[in-house]
Order: C-alpha cells, then structure tokens, then sequence
C-alpha cells in the first residue's frame, strides 16, 4: 500500500510547527509504530475497562479522573493523556464497519466547538483494531495558549475507546508527539471485555435523541489537575 507524508503547518504567530503524519489512499493504514514497550514506561491495566496502556515513569496518573474518564495523565504543565470507554449497540470489527460509525466519532469532535481545526484524518488499525485518527487545533480560552490534540478512537468489537493525546501550547507538540506515539502503540483493549450500556447509536444512524456523542475530552484548553490537587 502506497504511503505519503502529510506536512502540516500549524501558524504560531511568527512561526510555525510542521507536522508529520501517514494517510494510506482509499484503505485503512497500519499505523507503523512499534510494538514494545520502552523500559522508562510503566503499563497501567484496568479490568474494569477492559484496557491496558503504557506511558513514561515521570508522568503521573491523576486520581480519581472525572469528567467520565478512565484514566487522565498528567503529562506537564498542560499536555495531557485521557481515556474513555463507550458501549456500541452494534459491533465494529474491521475496517469496513467503520464507515457506519463516522457520524459518532464525527460527532464527538463536532462537541468540542466549531473553532477547532482538523489538520488530517484518517482510518488505520492498530494492535488489530480498526479505527479513526483526527489530529486538529484549538485556539485558547480566557487569553490562554492554543493547543493541539491527537485523538484515537479504537474499536474492539462492542467496545469504542477513545484517546486523547493533548498538547498545550501547540509549541509542545513536536517534541511530544513522538512519545504520544509510542503510548499510543502500547494500548490493547480485551476482546472479551463486556462495555457498559451503549451510549452511541451505530450502525447507519447518527446518534439518536438522548444518545447524543459526549464531548471530546479533555476539553479543549481545560486545566490539566496538578499531582497533589
């Protein structure tokens, strides 16, 4: 399969970030990241959830998460790592399910505000679940630093994961995003994991009066919780 960089230039007054990031043409791309996981990072399992994943040794798991989440950490400052786990009325399985889920995860990106800006979106499949890969910016709020967040949604049967890697200010993105990568390679959802009672409605619907997508979490720009607080 064909792969071609995308180069993205995010505008930070004088400057610029240039992004790196693979998009395969009219199919699903293996994202290529690797399969270990690095000797500085701890693995954090939760059975409730159904899911493990692995981050660096110096960055610190905020307890209790809040705000629906099943693990928030703290990365610095304000560049975080969240989780959260919904239920699906209706599996997804490979690639070709994933089309009757767009408008969710859509959806879930359109809650965050209609001043983001999608910079690349793609289909992919990782540790064998399929799924869609956004990467957008956020302006700042309250005269606050913008950021950018790279969002996973992963699908394991019933069960749609979603991630939110989070870089404020948007400055710290090149150098996060290569450990964001590697986090992200560490993440394996059960396949015998029962999710809890579906909040989305798939597939070929949007989501149906009372089911509306939750918001992309941790909300654009928000506070991060402090180790301590």
């Amino acid at each position: 399969m064909a792969v071609v960089v995308i180069l993205v230039a995010i505008g930070l007054g004088a400057g610029a970030i240039v992004l790196g990031r693979h998009s395969g043409a009219h199919k699903a791309a293996q994202r290529t990241l690797s399969a270990s996981v690095p000797a500085n990072f701890v693995t954090y399992r939760d059975p409730p959830d159904g899911f493990s994943i692995g981050y660096p040794r110096t960055w610190t798991r905020v307890m209790p998460p809040g705000n629906g989440l099943a693990l928030l950490v703290n990365v610095g400052g304000q560049d975080a790592v969240s989780v959260r786990v919904f239920g699906l009325q209706s599996a997804v399985r490979s690639a070709k399910d994933l089309a009757a889920v767009k408008s969710v995860t859509d959806g879930i990106l359109g809650t965050a505000g209609t001043n983001i800006q999608i910079l690349h979106q793609q289909t992919f499949t990782l540790n064998g679940m399929p799924g869609y890969y956004y990467l957008y910016t956020f302006p700042g709020t309250n005269g606050g630093p913008g950021g950018v967040h790279a969002q996973y949604f992963l699908f394991q049967g019933h069960t749609m994961n979603e991630l939110v890697f989070q870089a404020v200010p948007a400055s710290d993105f090149p150098h996060l995003a290569p450990v964001f990568d590697q986090v992200a390679s560490t993440f394996h959802s059960s396949p015998s994991f029962v999710p809890p009672a579906p909040t989305t409605t798939a597939p070929n619907t949007t989501p149906a009066p009372g089911n509306a997508a939750p918001p992309a979490t941790p909300a654009p720009g928000a506070p991060v919780p402090q180790p301590g607080h």
